[in-house]
């Protein structure tokens, strides 16, 4: 690998990432090229530029925050399906049927409320992140 690729690479960190370290990495980057086998540095700069805009930048509340509301609506649409006929609820209602009027304002509540809590949930997490970058600017 070249050096302008692992330069590349350093590029994409976080700018306090890369003013702290990235010389350092340059340098111990330089000294195992000389030697042969600089795929393992491009893994470890891989590694290192996927935790530090995940982990560190605080991306991963609103990821998984977004997953578990998936997972509880796929959980909730699916024991629908699996539990709802053998206690003798009614099966929603086959392709290309009309849905009643109840279940189709139920729908768009649905849709709402979680479209709501999605932009709620992003719209947080950059005020947060914008509230810690002042704070720490001071």
């Amino acid at each position: 690998m070249t050096r302008i690729l692992y330069k590349a690479l350093l590029w994409l960190h976080p700018a306090a990432f890369r003013r702290r370290f990235a010389p350092e990495m340059l340098c111990i980057f330089d000294e195992v090229a000389l030697k042969g086998g600089t795929a393992g540095l491009a893994g470890d700069a891989v590694v290192s530029l996927l935790r530090q805009w995940m982990l560190r930048s605080g991306a991963w509340i609103a990821i998984a925050a977004l997953l578990g509301a998936v997972i509880q609506v796929t959980v909730g649409g699916f024991s629908f399906f699996l539990f709802g006929r053998a206690t003798g609820m009614a099966s929603p209602p086959g392709p290309g049927a009309p849905l009643a009027p109840e279940s189709a304002e139920l729908i768009q509540l649905m849709l709402w409320t979680s479209g709501s809590l999605i932009v709620i949930v992003l719209l947080t997490t950059l005020w947060i992140r914008n509230f810690t970058r002042r704070i720490g600017g001071l």
